[in-house]
């Protein structure tokens, strides 16, 4: 029996972990609240198309449309652009506490024991909402979320199964790497129901794979008839063909048009505006080759993978490796279905890149599983067990906080010069600009001070004078000049600096 009071009340109370997840993200917001990644600036821009009702401009293969809509009412009452993505993921990251607990206590843990595994999640998805602007926060909460729906996939009812295909589908709206992430563990279940003939599972769980093309089919219609071939993501083909490549475009020299007019950059639809295939810097820059061959960017990805997990969540990492290979058959299936999709998304990655923010997933299924894990501990006394499960879900719970605080701690004081460039440089609103280096920097200006970001010049100068004016440049940006008068500069008075200087 679980003892009431003192610690380990403290710990089992359901409302615990999401009120430290709240705390802490307000906490993180407050010192690192000024961060602002190129992928945010695409969702904010997009929810502009969708709040001004531009929905032929708003619809873009690349970017998943859910964070987008969601932002739209936030925005819409006048909340500024960075305090809203920080509304809504922060409410998704205390969703993600939530359902965690819920899965654990749908998988039979004692709540001492489930409060203390929550606890150890919470980090994690407060670091995956004030990191930056992505969408992983919502995808987490939706892949966990169509976890808990799933339940027993064997023995759960044709309505349940639908619903969770319904968020699969959401998941879909999310971040496309969920549809066939999702389609594809259900084929599996369906593919278990039939080998072991279980013929009134297989017909319930079609209900699932109906709820995810209900969700997810009108979407994949509008983006198959924007692009004119059935279609139900670009991101995969764009990243895909960066193998081989430099990376990004972006990171270099270049001019990319805009893909709408009042677009903030190519970068709201990087299919449309940049040729991504093979692309390699102009000139004969000594570049390092951020995408390798295939294999070789599988086993940089496997390097990747390892290191950031055992960094980041190290207890849980072995505590549920070992579950997994000693304990299998022990693990309810609502832990079943987490461990595959997280084995699934981090393959899946891996073929073509992993960062560490796509392991935010797995990050917390191991938590998950860890937590499940210690609770199998054996010993000799009923007592001696509690303490041993509470003593390595300490280790959890303390190493979870600390990787996931030390990563948080790298973004402590990024960006917030750019307030004060945006609010110095009023002529922006409206401009058409060019960075001289630092794109994402300057792509955040634009979003502060309302500009449309084309390109960058790059320290050899590699962008031809003509092509600035032929794309109607406005301003050149440098955010690192020493003194405000040099941070912006309009066209005319840049080319004559340069010329000046050489």
């Amino acid at each position: 029996m679980v003892p009431r009071g003192g610690v380990v009340g403290v710990v089992a109370a359901p409302g615990t972990a999401p009120l430290v997840t709240l705390a802490a993200l307000i906490a993180a917001g407050l010192v690192a609240g000024e961060y602002l990644n190129p992928d945010g600036a695409a969702y904010l821009s997009l929810a502009d198309q969708w709040a001004a009702g531009a929905f032929d401009d708003a619809v873009s293969g690349y970017w998943g449309p859910l964070y987008s809509w969601l932002l739209v009412p936030v925005l819409r009452i006048g909340v500024e652009p960075l305090v809203a993505v920080r509304v809504v993921l922060g409410l998704a990251a205390v969703l993600v506490v939530v359902i965690s607990r819920r899965l654990l206590d749908r998988a039979g843990l004692r709540p001492a024991w489930a409060g203390a595994g929550t606890l150890a999640v919470a980090p994690v998805a407060v670091w995956s909402a004030s990191f930056g602007a992505y969408p992983e926060t919502l995808l987490i909460a939706a892949l966990l979320a169509y976890c808990l729906a799933l339940g027993d996939p064997m023995q759960a009812s044709a309505r349940r199964l639908a619903a969770a295909g319904a968020l699969g589908g959401i998941a879909y709206l999310c971040k496309a790497a969920a549809l066939p992430l999702i389609t594809g563990h259900l084929i599996l279940v369906l593919l278990v129901a039939a080998v072991t003939r279980r013929t009134t599972a297989v017909r319930r769980l079609l209900a699932a794979l109906v709820g995810l093309a209900v969700v997810a089919g009108p979407w994949i219609g509008v983006l198959s008839a924007t692009y004119d071939r059935p279609t139900f993501s670009t991101a995969v083909g764009f990243n895909d063909d960066l193998v081989g490549s430099r990376g990004n475009p972006l990171l270099y020299a270049g001019l990319y048009p805009l893909p709408f007019d009042d677009a903030r950059s190519a970068w709201d639809d990087p299919t449309e505006t940049i040729d991504a295939t093979r692309w390699a810097p102009p000139g004969d820059l000594d570049l390092p080759a951020e995408q390798r061959t295939r294999p070789e960017r599988l086993v940089d990805s496997v390097r990747v993978a390892l290191g950031s997990l055992g960094r980041r969540v190290p207890v849980a990492l072995v505590l549920a490796a070992a579950t997994v290979l000693l304990a299998w058959r022990r693990l309810p299936p609502v832990l079943v279905s987490v461990v595959l999709l997280a084995a699934g998304t981090t393959a899946g990655y891996a073929v073509v890149l992993v960062i560490e923010r796509y392991l935010w997933f797995t990050m917390i299924a191991l938590t998950l599983v860890a937590t499940f894990g210690a609770s199998l501990v054996p010993a000799d006394a009923e007592r001696r067990r509690r303490a041993l499960t509470m003593t390595l879900l300490t280790g959890v719970i303390a190493t979870s906080w600390l990787g996931s605080g030390q990563a948080m701690l790298t973004r402590l004081g990024d960006h917030q010069e750019l307030d004060a460039i945006a609010a110095e440089h009023t002529q922006l609103d409206g401009a058409r600009v060019v960075a001289t280096d630092a794109w994402a920097e300057t792509l955040a200006v634009c979003v502060r001070a309302d500009c449309a970001y084309l390109g960058k010049i790059g320290d050899a100068d590699l962008v031809d004078i003509d092509d600035l004016r032929l794309f109607d440049i406005d301003y050149v940006v440098d955010v690192d000049a020493s003194e405000p008068a040099g941070q912006v500069m309009d066209l005319d008075e840049w080319v004559a600096a340069r010329a000046a200087g050489e």
